[in-house]
């Protein structure tokens, strides 16, 4: 069991954020076992990063982020190639790792899985110099993350990703950009990096991502019809139907390259990172994380 620990939490994920008083009832029920925090709040876009890195010159002994997705994109840049643990408390629009990994979302759970000491090491994905945990985006998603409105994201939640996704495809213009993989070149659309099956808003783009593998799954998208992605991929996207679907290809690869001569950008677990060109890579058992004491152990079948 660790004898000091670090919280970093972001008041601004989700739509009600958490009271203060939340945060002091699990900080007191840490002290009962025994566990020393130091609780730290984010003031802004990339604070959660210089948190952690500041907490694991400290010595902490692990890290639990309340946050979204996106503080927690923040605070993996900082934790990848140490051996300290990071403790989810779900607190963001979408939660999806929470979801994939099978997290509690109340308080009452989380301290029990904490003083439990049960861990499950993950593989993550870089793009560029970003690391990721779910998926990086070239194309479509990060054109709509880019153009959504931030304010619009924490008080809409995923109504507003797909009010403005559904607005957004009826403008673009769906650009063509060179997929590289495992020495193939593949013209396409859209596609997604995907270190895990579930995307957000209930898509499940990657169905074969597991996070306990070596591998990226890659979904692309060759269509440039705006009504064929909206009739059928989309329809097949929620439950993973698309990938047999004409026009749409899935791969698993430990590497891959992206370019283009028009502007393309890319997006990280949600959060816009950049723009083509890009290399993809998957980083094997690189973070170890808090599960519940009674999660079974993932199968070790197809892990390499």
């Amino acid at each position: 069991m660790v004898n000091r620990m670090t919280i970093i939490h972001n008041p601004a994920s989700g739509r009600w954020g958490v009271r203060a008083s939340q945060l002091d009832g699990v900080r007191f029920a840490l002290d009962r076992y025994g566990i020393e925090s130091e609780c730290f709040i984010t003031r802004g876009p990339g604070h959660a990063t210089e948190l952690a890195a500041q907490a694991l010159a400290r010595g902490t002994e692990l890290i639990l982020v309340r946050g979204g997705d996106g503080t927690l994109n923040e605070v993996l840049q900082a934790i990848v190639g140490s051996d300290v643990p990071l403790a989810i408390w779900p607190g963001g629009t979408a939660n999806v790792l929470a979801r994939v990994l099978g997290l509690p979302r109340t308080s009452d759970h989380l301290v029990p899985m904490i003083v439990s000491g049960r861990t499950r090491t993950i593989t993550v994905g870089q793009a560029g110099r970003r690391y990721f945990f779910l998926m990086a985006g070239i194309g479509l998603d990060a054109s709509i993350v880019r153009h959504l409105n931030p304010t619009l994201k924490r008080l809409g939640g995923l109504l507003a990703f797909w009010a403005s996704g559904l607005q957004h495809v009826a403008r673009w213009s769906a650009p063509v950009f060179t997929l590289r993989v495992n020495g193939n070149e593949f013209p396409v659309t859209f596609a997604t990096l995907a270190n895990a099956p579930n995307y957000g808003g209930g898509l499940r783009l990657a169905p074969e991502a597991r996070l306990d593998t070596v591998w990226l799954d890659i979904c692309a998208f060759r269509t440039r019809n705006k009504l064929r992605y909206l009739l059928v991929h989309l329809p097949g996207s929620f439950f993973g139907r698309h990938i047999r679907q004409r026009g749409v290809i899935y791969l698993k690869t430990r590497e891959a390259q992206a370019e283009s001569s028009e502007e393309i950008w890319v997006q990280a677990d949600g959060e816009l990172i950049g723009r083509l060109p890009m290399t993809f890579r998957s980083i094997p058992e690189a973070v170890r994380v808090c599960v519940p004491p009674d999660q079974r152990r993932p199968s070790r079948a197809g892990r390499r």
